[in-house]
């Protein structure tokens, strides 16, 4: 990231705060945890390090930057119950469904419905989820 900005420039990075993103992947995985015994994969394994405030700020650093800042904002993810209701792509397509056998995966749709009542009312899914945002600049590097 650094070796493309210039010195002085400035770089941003937005993550979500867990391994699984925004939206209901977060439910699934919990459900899938909860249905299967076992926690659900992370697609991106890098999430896993980016979802934690020091390991976002770590990565920044490495990656040559300085001047490293965090801020962090808390916001709903509102999602139509009708998205775990119906045969949604946002659900069947969803990576911490993958490979599962269709009952399997019918279970963690319906404990993630069931789940997702607790935040919400008959017409809205709110998620309370908080975005990480890293800014770093790139030091000038003097010519030897």
């Amino acid at each position: 990231m650094a070796r493309v900005l210039k010195p002085g420039g400035r770089a941003v990075v937005a993550v979500a705060d867990n391994a699984y993103g925004f939206g209901p992947n977060v439910l699934l995985a919990r459900a899938r945890a909860e249905v299967t015994g076992t926690p659900a994969p992370v697609e991106i394994i890098a999430w896993e390090t980016l979802a934690d405030r020091e390991g976002l700020a770590d990565e920044l650093r490495d990656a040559g930057l300085a001047h490293v800042e965090i801020h962090e904002r808390t916001h709903d993810f509102v999602i139509d119950p009708a998205v775990f209701a119906t045969r949604h792509p946002m659900i069947l397509n969803n990576p911490v469904l993958a490979g599962l056998a269709d009952a399997e995966r019918d279970a963690i749709i319906a404990l993630a419905m069931v789940n997702a009542r607790c935040h919400g009312d008959a017409n809205t899914i709110r998620l309370p989820r908080t975005a990480r945002f890293a800014v770093g600049t790139r030091v000038s590097f003097g010519r030897g």
